[in-house]
C-alpha cells in the first residue's frame, strides 16, 4: 500500500490568496454556471473576506486543496429567524 501523504489544516497566508480563490471558483464550477461573474469575483477575493472570520486551508503535499472561510459572531449569542439564541464564538 502507497504511503499517504497527511492533510494538513492550517490558517491561510497571504501569499496563498489567489491559490485559495481559485480553489473556491473551481469548486462551485462543479456546480453548474448558475452564477453571477460579480460572484465570482467575490469568491476569487479572499484577502476580503470579513475581518471578524478566519480563512482555513487544507494542504496535502505542499499543494492546497481545500478553504473554507469561517466568520466568527461578535457576540457571544445571536438571534436565529424562530427567535431562539445560539451559542457563537467570540473573538476578542
Amino acid at each position: 500500500m502507497a504511503r499517504q501523504e497527511p492533510i494538513i489544516n492550517r490558517t491561510i497566508r497571504p501569499e496563498e490568496y489567489d491559490a485559495a480563490g481559485e480553489l473556491i471558483v473551481e469548486a462551485y464550477r462543479t456546480l453548474g454556471n448558475f452564477w453571477a461573474e460579480v460572484y465570482e469575483r467575490q469568491l476569487r477575493d479572499v484577502a476580503a473576506r470579513p475581518p471578524n472570520g478566519e480563512v482555513l486551508v487544507a494542504e496535502i503535499a505542499g499543494h492546497l486543496v481545500g478553504s473554507v472561510g469561517c466568520i466568527f459572531a461578535t457576540s457571544t449569542t445571536r438571534p436565529l429567524q424562530d427567535g431562539t439564541a445560539r451559542r457563537s464564538r467570540h473573538r476578542d
